[in-house]
């Protein structure tokens, strides 16, 4: 992807669904999305993000996805940025840019609703479970 985007660190991944039961529950089942999307791991960007991150990361990876496959146009935020932005809104307090506070779904659901303008209200649709960050552990369980 170009640096147009901002997306000149990342590890590309081609998506296939992902389907299946999940060992040891009953009704219950995993799915996926396809497409191609970008990961970005710890440290990219220029951030040590290492024990704070992760959400970070998930939100970048989800949001790859929409430039991707949805033609979005955004420039793909760094971890900093979340920050900022999450405090110009009122989500979070001016001493939480530059922290390494976390964030969790509730505010990658936010950034993502902002930059895409792709609503995120999931349970209000259907009353099901979702899962952010265990993607990979999916990919590689599905191999």
């Amino acid at each position: 992807m170009s640096s147009s985007t901002g997306m000149t660190d990342f590890l590309e991944l081609e998506l296939t669904q992902i389907e299946g039961e999940i060992s040891g529950t009953s009704n219950s089942s995993v799915h996926g999305f396809r497409g191609s999307c970008y990961y970005f791991h710890y440290g990219l960007q220029g951030i040590d993000d290492r024990g704070w991150g992760c959400g970070y990361r998930t939100l970048q990876t989800i949001l790859s996805w929409f430039l991707v496959n949805r033609s979005c146009s955004f420039e793909m935020p760094d971890l900093f940025q979340v920050q900022k932005l999450l405090c110009d809104i009122g989500d979070k307090p001016a001493s939480f840019h530059h922290s390494k506070e976390w964030i969790g779904s509730y505010e990658c659901g936010v950034v993502v609703e902002l930059l895409t303008q792709v609503t995120t209200r999931h349970f209000k649709r259907q009353p099901n479970s979702i899962i952010l960050g265990c993607f990979m552990s999916l990919m590689e369980s599905s191999r």
